[in-house]
This record gives C-alpha cells, sequence and structure tokens, in this order.
C-alpha cells in the first residue's frame, strides 16, 4: 500500500501533532461532543480532547495513559505500520476539524437482562473458542456450565463479568464475534469482528480455579481470550501453579481497574496476593508494567508483583544473531548490546513485540552499530562497563534525562537473564497469550543459540514462511 521511505524530523513532528478529531474525520470517522471531549461513534471507549492534544482508548490503553501523537492514534485505530500511518496522516493534513454541537447523553446503569439476550444453544461459540482461538475445550464447557460463558442471538460470546464481592451478581460483560465482517462492511481493516463492552464501573471478566477463600494469586489481562490461552497452555504443561488462583481481564490497560480489584481481593481474603501481570508483549504493555511497579506490591517484606508478559526473555532469531556478530566484531559483550536495544525496543513509542521499530533512527542496523561503538568506547580492560554513560550517549534524543536513567535497572534485569550459556530465540516472537498458544501448535520456538544453535527436541521443524503463513491465515480469521 505504501512505499518505504524516509520521513525528515519536520515531517514527523507534523505527523505526529495533527489534529486528531479533524485527521479521523478526514476518514469518515463521527463523533459525540461533551465539552472538550470529542467520542467516537464507532468506539464510544475512544476519546480526544483537542484542546489539550490526547487521546484515551479506555478499553485499549487505559484511562491513565494519556496519548498524545496522532501517530499512535492512527496506528491503533487503522492497523497501520509507523512508515504507513506517517504517510496517511501527511496526506490528509490540510483537513479542517468539523465542529458539532451534538452532546454525549448519559449511559443508562447496565441490566444484563435489558442488554444482553442469550440464546440457548452455544455451537458458534465452542466452534470460534475451541477451533479458531485453540482454547481447552474441556475449559470452555465448564465456564458455560458454571455460567461465565454465553452465546447471544447475534452469535456473539458473551463474556459474563461478576461482581468481585457478590458473585450471583452479573455486572458487565464482553460481546465477541463468531464471524469474521466482511471487508466492504469494516470500520477499519483491523475492526474484522463485532466487539462490545457493557458496564458501568471499574470491573472485568474474571473466573477463579479452586476454591475463591483459598486464592494466593492474581492473573490480570487485557482481553478474555488471553486469560483463557494462558490457563489453556499451562493445563497442557501439566502446571499445578494455577491452582487457587483468579484470572481477571480488565478489558484493555486499566491500572485503575487492576488496583481496584486487587486491594477488593486482598482485604475480602485478608492474606498476600501475588499479582501476575500477563499483558502483552509491545511498547504499551511494558509502559503498563511500569507504571503498575511505581505502586507498592511488598507484603512482609515480599515483593508479590509478577512479570509474566509472553516471551518477553525471547528474541528474535536473525536479530539475536546479529548481536552476536556485531558484539564480536567490535569486541564486546554482545549480551550489553541485545539488552540496551530490548529496553529500547520495550519502551519506544511506535515500538511493537519483539520487532524494533524505533521512530528515532533510520534503522535496526543503525541503531546497533551506533550501540556496540558506544559500548566499545565505555568498556574497560576489566571488561566493566560505564552503563550511565553509554545510556547517556544513546539515548541522547531523548529530553526527559530522569526518564533516561530509569531504563538502567530494566537494561541489567535483561542484561543478567542474557548473560549466560543461552539465549531464548524464536523465529516469531508472539504478541499475546493466544498468539502464543496458536504458535505452540505450529513449532517449537525456544532454541539455544550458544555455542551452537539448536532446536529443542518435539515437533518437526517449519519454516518461517510457513509459520508466517499459518499465523496470517489465523489472523484473518480473527
Amino acid at each position: 500500500m505504501y512505499g518505504k521511505r524516509i520521513f525528515t524530523e519536520k515531517e514527523i513532528a507534523d505527523a505526529r501533532e495533527m489534529d486528531m478529531v479533524a485527521y479521523l474525520q478526514s476518514k469518515g470517522e463521527d463523533f459525540d461532543v461533551s465539552g472538550a471531549y470529542y467520542r467516537n461513534k464507532t468506539h464510544d471507549s475512544l476519546v480526544i480532547c483537542p484542546s489539550k492534544g490526547y487521546y484515551v482508548w479506555n478499553s485499549r490503553s487505559g484511562e491513565e495513559r494519556e496519548n498524545r501523537s496522532c501517530i499512535n492514534l492512527a496506528k491503533a485505530f487503522y492497523n497501520l505500520s509507523f512508515i504507513e500511518a506517517v504517510t496517511d496522516i501527511l496526506e490528509h493534513r490540510g483537513y479542517r476539524r468539523k465542529e458539532t454541537a451534538v452532546q454525549v447523553q448519559e449511559k443508562q446503569s447496565f441490566d444484563y437482562d435489558r442488554d444482553v439476550h442469550e440464546m440457548g444453544q452455544t455451537a458458534e461459540l465452542k466452534a470460534y473458542l475451541v477451533g479458531n482461538r485453540r482454547i481447552n475445550a474441556w475449559l470452555v464447557s465448564e465456564l458455560i456450565e458454571k455460567g461465565y460463558l454465553a452465546e447471544d442471538t447475534q452469535r456473539n460470546v458473551i463474556f459474563k463479568w461478576h461482581d468481585p464481592i457478590e458473585k450471583e451478581k452479573i455486572v458487565g460483560a464482553n460481546l465477541e464475534g463468531t464471524w469474521l465482517i466482511p471487508p466492504e462492511k469494516r470500520t477499519s481493516p483491523v475492526h474484522k469482528r463485532f466487539k462490545k463492552i457493557l458496564t458501568t464501573g471499574d470491573y472485568g471478566y474474571y473466573f477463579d480455579v479452586g476454591k475463591t477463600r483459598d486464592i494466593d494469586k492474581i492473573y490480570f489481562f487485557e482481553a478474555p481470550v488471553d486469560a483463557l490461552s494462558f490457563l489453556t497452555l499451562k493445563i497442557d504443561e501439566g502446571s499445578r501453579e494455577i491452582q487457587n488462583a483468579r484470572f481477571f481481564s480488565m478489558n484493555g490497560l486499566k491500572l485503575k481497574t487492576l488496583l481496584k480489584n486487587y486491594r477488593l481481593l486482598e482485604e475480602r481474603l485478608n492474606r498476600r496476593i501475588e499479582a501476575h501481570i500477563c499483558v502483552d508483549n509491545d511498547a504499551a504493555g511494558h509502559h503498563f508494567f511500569e507504571d503498575v511497579r511505581d505502586y507498592s506490591f511488598v507484603r512482609s517484606g515480599k515483593d508479590m508483583l509478577v512479570n509474566e508478559i509472553p516471551y518477553d526473555l525471547v528474541l528474535p532469531k536473525k536479530l539475536a544473531s546479529f548481536y552476536r556478530k556485531v558484539g564480536e566484531q567490535a569486541g564486546i559483550d554482545w549480551t550489553w548490546l541485545a539488552a540496551i536495544r530490548k529496553v529500547e525496543t520495550n519502551f519506544a513509542h511506535e515500538g511493537g513485540a519483539g520487532e524494533p521499530d524505533i521512530h528515532a533512527r533510520q534503522n535496526v542496523k543503525e541503531a546497533t552499530l551506533i550501540c556496540a561503538d558506544l559500548l566499545s568506547k565505555n568498556t574497560g580492560s576489566n571488561g566493566q562497563v560505564q552503563l550511565r554513560q553509554v545510556i547517556g550517549d544513546y539515548f541522547k534524543a531523548i529530553k526527559d534525562k530522569t526518564e533516561v536513567f530509569q531504563y538502567e535497572p530494566k537494561i541489567r534485569y535483561y542484561h543478567n537473564a542474557y548473560n549466560n550459556s543461552w539465549v531464548p530465540v524464536a523465529e516469531t516472537i508472539p504478541k499475546d497469550w493466544n498468539d502464543l498458544l496458536v504458535a505452540k501448535n505450529i513449532q517449537e520456538t525456544a532454541v539455544k543459540i550458544d555455542p551452537q544453535p539448536q532446536l529443542i527436541e518435539g515437533d518437526a521443524y517449519v519454516t518461517k514462511q510457513h509459520l508466517a503463513q499459518r499465523l496470517e491465515v489465523l489472523e484473518e480469521e480473527r
């Protein structure tokens, strides 16, 4: 659709600062207006404040993460790459925002019997969750029987939100389509299925494994399917760690929802509860984990916060080989190189799952060589790295130096993980737990790369092209 090109700094700045409402209006989107806020009619959890230049997409980014880049909005709304987003915005930058006096009406309180229309059959639900999403069939049947899953008259899956205190009370629901919307009827390429959230509070979809009174851990996910996928993987492994656990979907990255429901469970049970953060392996997910870390989860001297981001330590196979080669040529410890680039990928504003897409640099090769050169200049004869100097020089484009030097413990974390005889790598890095569940049925993905690359014993090896094609087909089915 768009050819590769290099943008000037001014073009990127112009695209980033484009009036977000005007941009979406130029693409045919409509809004309701309440004071300074514009609420998208198609996705009412997307709210834009043009006067302050930010948007909040509550069902995806969470109420606490204000995003001030039109580029990020274009990428999220239309499923565009960084290059595609900048190109598209620049093509619409002359468009002016249309003012409207339409006001948002107050929403009615959620009423399950009024707002959701169940049907007795669950065939489409099972075909979608078990066949398409690869969720464990027994798990799906159990959740249907216990009243956590149902199907509505439009063949949508109903994920029922139960009150965290009064379980018999339903306080919200997710509706997710079991069939694909025809391409010509989609509001954007990324919206392949019908999805809707019905609730009037800071709740979410959850279910417990074991008796509620015995729960000692809670797993937080971005979506219900991720929670079911994670549990399916653990069932397949025969894991016992899932006993006495609550699986909770925030339906986005919602810090307020996480904190409220974690504390409710702690207060109800009056015991230490581990909080496992199982969000997506992308820039938004890593930023969210750091936001959660700002709150104290230390109980009786023990940190109860656990990072369960899928494939967080795994590197793309070709990228890991490239880092190692560059490190050997520069005479440096290549795992420092891998750790720094991993952190840059995690927290890049335009970053993705595993694969760097760094807006501040021309390409991965250039960024890697710059980093290797700085490491070479700041590594002593005893092998000690002057890490703060490297960080300051490498991230010099970031004006907030407090943010820059907060990268140091993160870099040391990854270096400590990589500084041994092996590093986990994969041909493709799954973004979320459902991607991982699907990929698991295709190829064993973790392999040793030092001293010699080896595949772990297991299923027959399939080519990267085969894996990519299969994942592309499954993505389209979603």
